[in-house]
């Protein structure tokens, strides 16, 4: 039995991520320690790297088989493993929906009730960071539709990032067991001044400076950025784009990009310690996605008091509308992109305006310390629903 007042142990999963959501996990880590959790983080070998030490955090890290693991025709083997983890938590926490399959399909096995055990099943939350069917269409969107509404049926609490999430889920989570909360991350702090940033990137002072911080993904629809920038060089000729991040179609958007005769003008970086200071520097930071949960990059641009063009999807793009946070464009509208992008770089006084409206937004509704207490009151009603 657990000693009264002492931390209640919580096991974070999570699967593949190169992106927002690990940044998320371990700031949450970081935080719920101050409010009576001892938290485990269990993800695949090397997701964590970079956004959580252990000694420095006092958060335990699990490696829980590598990236390419999470096949589907691995995922019986995952289980085993995390099943050898999850004895002695009182709560887990599955970030997306592969670790919601794999943390699911051990429910069985968490601590069921017992007259004569005592022991009391451990609940589980599920934070559906990206809705599962996404730009699918037809019979894919419906299986896809389907198995996501099952597995939300067996969470104890589920954490949506999106008001537009939950109400499509409204029937499947009913109020009592679910929370909107944005994922959050650690406010940027830039290492590096805006002119030191853009001679380090080879950008001059007075260049129009686009900047996309993303993994390079389907998802993202880099290409229609691309075509975006291709659009509007006849009206900033001299603008520049850096895309920083790594992902499947590197090779894919590099041919694009030559073929658009934007080698000079766009240039891929990869992954770099760096993001803060290039969002910080640009004049416009662009996110482009076919869909999102909650883009925590847009966030720390807004942080940054950078201002965001990005398409209207996700919980960022819900709370920026009615403030002029961010300009908004309909996912896949590639002249709407280009005219927005055109308008912010050639009318420093609109930048100026969208820049501070969404610093505000960002001050507001973004502050982890705050949004903490709604994921520790989400684990505690699940705690007592069991």
């Amino acid at each position: 039995m657990r000693p009264p007042g002492a931390p209640t142990a919580a096991l974070h999963v999570l699967g593949p991520s190169a992106g927002g959501i690990r940044v998320h996990v371990a700031e949450l880590a970081r935080r719920t320690t101050a409010l009576g959790w001892a938290p485990t983080v269990a993800a695949p070998a090397g997701v964590m790297d970079g956004v959580l030490d252990p000694a420095r955090d006092g958060v335990e890290v699990v490696a829980l088989g590598t990236t390419a693991d999470w096949s589907a025709r691995r995922l019986l083997g995952l289980r085993r493993t995390l099943a050898a983890e999850v004895d002695g938590y009182e709560l887990v926490h599955a970030h997306g929906l592969k670790a919601a399959v794999l943390t699911l399909s051990l429910r069985g096995s968490l601590g069921r009730s017992s007259r004569r055990s005592g022991r009391r099943r451990t609940p589980v939350v599920v934070t559906l960071h990206n809705d599962m069917v996404g730009t699918h269409t037809g019979i894919g969107a419906r299986l896809r539709a389907f198995a996501q509404r099952s597995l939300l049926r067996f969470a104890d609490h589920v954490v949506f990032v999106s008001q537009a999430d939950a109400d499509a889920n409204r029937r499947v989570v009913p109020d009592d067991r679910r929370t909107v909360m944005m994922s959050f991350a650690a406010r940027p702090e830039p290492r590096a001044g805006r002119d030191d940033t853009r001679r380090r990137f080879g950008v001059e002072p007075d260049a129009p400076l686009v900047v996309v911080v993303a993994r390079l993904h389907p998802q993202k629809d880099l290409g229609m950025f691309l075509r975006a920038f291709a659009a509007t060089r006849g009206r900033v000729r001299d603008a520049r784009a850096i895309v920083a991040g790594d992902g499947p179609q590197h090779e894919e958007l590099l041919a694009l990009r030559d073929q658009l005769g934007l080698t000079s003008s766009v240039e891929f970086i990869g992954a770099t310690d760096a993001a803060a200071d290039l969002m910080a520097s640009a004049d416009v930071v662009a996110i482009s996605s076919r869909w999102e949960g909650g883009p925590i990059v847009a966030v720390e641009a807004m942080q940054l008091g950078a201002p965001v063009l990005m398409t209207d999807t996700g919980a960022v793009a819900e709370l920026a509308r009615g403030p002029g946070a961010a300009v908004l464009v309909q996912p896949g509208d590639v002249d709407g992109f280009a005219a927005a992008r055109t308008d912010l770089l050639v009318s420093p006084d609109r930048r100026t305006a969208v820049a501070g409206a969404g610093r505000a937004l960002a001050e507001a509704e973004f502050d982890g310390a705050a949004l903490v207490h709604r994921i520790d009151r989400a684990y505690r009603r699940a705690l007592a629903r069991r």
